[in-house]
């Protein structure tokens, strides 16, 4: 795109650019919520599509927050997502954005960016067209939609694409044009469905990193859907994990790793040894996991006496016979990932337990041998599942 064509594109002259030396003006005149008041907040919000029924589901989101809706396909991610943005019209319940109801306001004034999963450019315009397309009905004035345009532009990294069209581009080239068109607007907040998805192996990562650059230099509060946990520990954010049309657990990616509040948070997370055990009270105000081949002693009473116990498999590690805490099993197989071994044992009863070793720990053993084993954290206690 030529300097001229550039400016005319805005209604500018090049006389009426700013000279180097000047101010910038602000791209982003609308005022914004205190970081301690919630940007977006859903109060008991109910969906229905068909035959399927999303919600109740409450949470918040702080001005300049980023939260991962992580859960398998068909768990009402992508319909929780488009509630927000207005394509779906709620069924009961409150949604506010910046304190302001927003159940009722059209698509286009609620002040939100969304980015579908298919990007969905415009095909008869070129990038630059895209990118511009929002500036377009905006309330700035032309120098300040050239000034946020370039701006934007450079962030995401578009400036050798802007006269390409749609059709030429790759799926990562196609899903930053469609970041940069809802970014250009200085939306209050922005809902990505599954940035990633549909890219190689090769821009997965690439992305990743356009998306965690644009948050901190932005602070644009997002919202991002996924049903892969990696993403989310990628961008080490707030993450709520749903479940038939529910928030199961909403917490900070760590905490749902390691104090999984539910069975099948655990297991959708994957990796970890999710067993059947019982739950005793210790004399001393503690409590002891028992299983049929063991028991554990745990961190604080858990406030149930029956549930799951959470072993991870790199809490998992050779013990010597006669070990303090050490326990009988058998090996069932061995793989080598080269930055460690992933084990199999079967520890009594038919109870399966997986390790992660280091290396040269895993290096002897052998389908059929037998091992002491011991914990080296503490597991964690999870309540029954009432919903199955």
């Amino acid at each position: 795109m030529s300097e001229n064509g550039r400016l005319s594109a805005f209604g500018l002259r090049p006389s009426e650019q700013r000279s180097p030396g000047s101010p910038a003006v602000s791209a982003s005149p609308r005022p914004r919520v205190p970081a301690s008041a919630p940007l977006l907040e859903l109060c008991s919000l109910e969906l229905k599509l068909g035959a399927f029924r999303l919600g109740p589901v409450s949470l918040s989101l702080a001005a300049g927050d980023y939260l991962v809706l992580l859960g398998p396909s068909g768990c009402g991610k992508t319909s929780l997502l488009k509630a927000i943005a207005g394509f779906h019209p709620t069924a009961a319940g409150q949604l506010f954005v910046e304190g302001r109801e927003a159940a009722g306001l059209p698509v286009h004034r609620r002040g939100i960016g969304y980015v579908s999963q298919a990007a969905d450019l415009f095909p008869h315009l070129d990038v630059a067209g895209n990118v511009r397309f929002g500036l377009a009905y905006s309330r700035l004035s032309p120098l300040e939609k050239l000034e946020r345009f370039d701006r934007i532009v450079e962030l995401v990294g578009l400036e050798g694409l802007l006269d390409r069209e749609p059709a030429t581009l790759s799926g990562g080239e196609a899903r930053r044009v469609a970041l940069a068109r809802a970014l250009a607007v200085s939306p209050r907040l922005l809902l990505l469905d599954e940035p990633l998805g549909m890219l190689d192996k090769q821009a997965r990562p690439e992305m990743l990193e356009t998306l965690k650059r644009l948050h901190a230099e932005l602070g644009t509060a997002t919202v991002h859907v996924t049903h892969e946990r990696e993403e989310a520990w990628a961008v080490g954010a707030r993450a709520a994990v749903m479940r038939a049309g529910r928030v199961e657990q909403l917490a900070p990616v760590g905490e749902l790793f390691r104090r999984p509040a539910t069975r099948f948070v655990a297991e959708f997370l994957g990796g970890a040894n999710v067993l059947a055990a019982r739950f005793e009270a210790r004399p001393d105000g503690g409590a002891r996991a028992v299983l049929d081949w063991g028991g554990f002693d745990l961190a604080g009473a858990p406030g149930f006496s029956e549930g799951w116990l959470l072993i991870r498999p790199e809490h998992v590690a050779l013990a010597a016979l006669g070990e303090k805490g050490a326990f009988a099993a058998t090996v069932r197989s061995v793989s080598d990932r080269g930055s460690h071994v992933e084990a199999v044992f079967e520890a009594g009863g038919g109870n399966i337990l997986r390790a992660h070793l280091v290396a040269q720990d895993g290096a002897g053993l052998e389908a059929g041998g037998s091992v002491a084993l011991r914990l080296t954290s503490t597991p964690h206690a999870i309540a029954g599942d009432v919903r199955g």
